[in-house]
């Protein structure tokens, strides 16, 4: 029989490599809030751009309130301050920010913040792309309604029974008097994990929806721009063609316009690549998050993923023409 093998003489001599813990550690990077049932929920995300100006306003929290401070590298920070679990978070074009309030008073308010923390999130730097108040009940009597549910929401109500059945959403995704969107959850049958994981699948169809429509009003901008540059390719490449324009000269001021022509193009990719790429991730999180859900439909409403691809997908789909036809000008002006 043949003799074991010592691993140590096989594997090499050596310390831990020094990314080891950081990779590892990616996996619970953004780890999702136990939420108690009931509680409340307001969500924020704002477009900060500048990272220092975040750090200092969490770390300003956490003096006010005589908390440790984060670590230089902390893209993610939770604070327990005035009974409420705050989920700091900085993401790569956008910072969010989540309050939980659990087990708040039955007094018909949606927002979870404190009178503390108000005037901080009021002051959190950058524009504010995203506001969600979310509310997290028990499943107790009376049963939501038609008229229950237009008590709480200011259009048509998009519904849904998730995982499977084991409880109900429904939102209008309209922004309401006091500037925030509102999503309804009624836990059937959900433990505080699950329903952190529910609620935080909810916030983020409403946040990366939002950033994936960013690129919407670039993409209506551009369109004309690349269907003149269209008109001006074509006509460059009929005058190539034709036999009245051989000499050398012509051929020269054609091929000035063909270089000025894939300039204006590949500046315009430059402008848009991006933004456009973005869109396209933001989308598939989208989508992903939905089917997460396991949507069922709710008798008389219209389940939240059917409506977003309505309203949604036709957006993005939009967004992903326009650069389509900037990838396919750009290889016309190639081959020309």
């Amino acid at each position: 029989m043949q003799d074991a093998v010592d691993i140590s003489t096989v594997l090499p001599a050596g310390g831990e490599h020094a990314l080891r813990r950081e990779l590892n550690d990616e996996l619970h990077a953004r780890p999702h809030l136990r939420m108690p049932i009931p509680s409340r929920v307001t969500h924020l995300a704002l477009l900060s751009g500048e990272y220092q100006a975040d750090r200092a306003h969490i770390e300003a929290l956490c003096t006010r309130f005589g908390l440790s401070t984060p670590a230089p590298n902390d893209r993610q920070v939770i604070l327990q301050i005035d009974g409420r679990i705050l989920k700091w978070e900085r993401h790569t074009e956008f910072t969010s920010v989540t309050v939980v309030q659990p087990n708040p008073p039955v007094d018909g308010s949606w927002s979870a913040l404190s009178l503390g923390l108000a005037d901080w999130v009021e002051g959190l730097p950058g524009e504010r792309l995203v506001a969600v108040h979310l509310r997290l009940e028990e499943d107790t009597p009376p049963q939501h309604d038609a008229a229950s549910l237009a008590a709480h929401f200011c259009a048509d109500v998009q519904g849904s029974a998730v995982h499977g059945g084991d409880a109900l959403v429904w939102t209008d995704f309209q922004i309401q008097r006091d500037g925030h969107t509102r999503v309804l959850i009624r836990a059937v049958n959900l433990t505080p994990g699950r329903a952190g994981r529910l609620a935080q699948r909810l916030l983020e169809v409403e946040t990366y929806r939002m950033m994936a429509l960013l690129s919407l009003p670039l993409a209506r901008e551009v369109a004309g721009t690349i269907s003149h540059l269209e008109r001006e390719l074509g006509a460059i490449v009929e005058r190539t063609a034709s036999h009245d324009e051989t000499g050398v000269e012509d051929e020269r001021r054609l091929l000035d316009a063909l270089t000025l022509l894939a300039a204006e193009s590949e500046a315009l990719t430059a402008r848009t690549r991006y933004r456009f790429g973005a869109t396209t991730a933001y989308a598939e999180l989208v989508e992903r998050r939905l089917t997460e859900m396991r949507e069922e439909r709710i008798p008389g409403l219209q389940r939240l993923g059917i409506f977003l691809e309505r309203r949604f997908g036709p957006a993005v789909r939009t967004c992903q023409a326009v650069a389509r036809r900037q990838a396919e000008l750009a290889e016309g002006i190639s081959r020309a």
